[in-house]
């Protein structure tokens, strides 16, 4: 038998969001703090573009998305990387990165990733 153990910070931090979304159901496509609703974001889609296909010259956000293409899997710290370098670097909207997360769940190895992302998105 497999033991599996599960850290509380990470049960708690995946039960607080299981909760946010659960109770305030809005929030699903809406920034949490009304303070953050109107940010200006960039819809530049060459530079999305340039995102999905994993060419925005930095080697480990690269190395991430390419990943997703190859495996269709992300790593956890990847994510992190990868979600921070989206909105916070090139000022692209989460919501967007969040297609792109949830395709990254649901893809088998060597999934669609790619069609995806740029045929539905871009």
């Amino acid at each position: 038998m497999t033991k599996v153990y599960i850290s509380a910070s990470g049960f708690l931090s995946s039960n607080f969001y299981f909760v946010i979304k659960h109770y305030f159901p809005e929030l699903q496509n809406l920034e949490f703090q009304e303070k953050r609703r109107d940010i200006p974001w960039s819809d530049d889609q060459v530079i999305f573009r340039a995102f999905v296909e994993g060419r925005t010259g930095y080697p480990i956000v690269d190395a991430a998305i390419r990943q997703v293409h190859v495996e269709g899997y992300m790593h956890n710290r990847a994510r992190l990387i990868v979600a921070s370098f989206l909105t916070k670097d090139l000022f692209i909207d989460w919501r967007l990165g969040g297609l792109l997360q949830g395709a990254s769940y649901r893809l088998p190895r060597g999934g669609k990733f790619r069609q995806l992302a740029v045929g539905s998105i871009c």
